[in-house]
């Protein structure tokens, strides 16, 4: 497993170097921190999830955001994780709606999810900005 969170973390660490010029400074930032919490936890990106691995991950979200004071900030955090929900419910991009989940995971300091794409995601991303640019 060790191995495989190695090449997780490198291929976002290769997909930083390669894009920083192209990432905002807030993309750059939850690249940084979801790679170095991925590296920590010593979790394995996966390649495919489901419906089931988002719903669980939303109630663990939901859990630490009741647990906290209601703020500005943790009710905007609520709002979006009900946009997801929904977005799920109405069989939206799976991939996008993960990625919104690990931005969420990592802005309320729970650090990498067990169950992300991420890496993957990059690596199509990786598969079609190559494509694009040899047109």
């Amino acid at each position: 497993m060790e191995e495989e969170n190695n090449r997780t973390y490198e291929i976002i660490m290769n997909f930083i170097d390669i894009y920083k010029k192209k990432l905002s400074e807030e993309e750059l930032k939850f690249l940084l921190r979801y790679a170095r919490s991925l590296k920590k936890r010593n979790y394995e990106n996966q390649n495919n999830i489901t419906e089931i691995d988002i719903l669980e991950d939303i109630k663990k979200l939901n859990e630490v955001i009741k647990e906290g004071e209601l703020t500005s900030l943790s009710f905007n955090r609520l709002k979006r994780e009900i946009e997801l929900y929904e977005q799920l419910i109405n069989g939206e991009n799976i991939h996008d709606i993960s990625y919104e989940l690990d931005k969420l995971y990592i802005e309320s300091d729970m650090g990498a999810r067990k169950n992300s794409s991420l890496a993957y995601q990059l690596i199509d991303r990786f598969d079609i900005e190559k494509k694009g640019n040899q047109k």
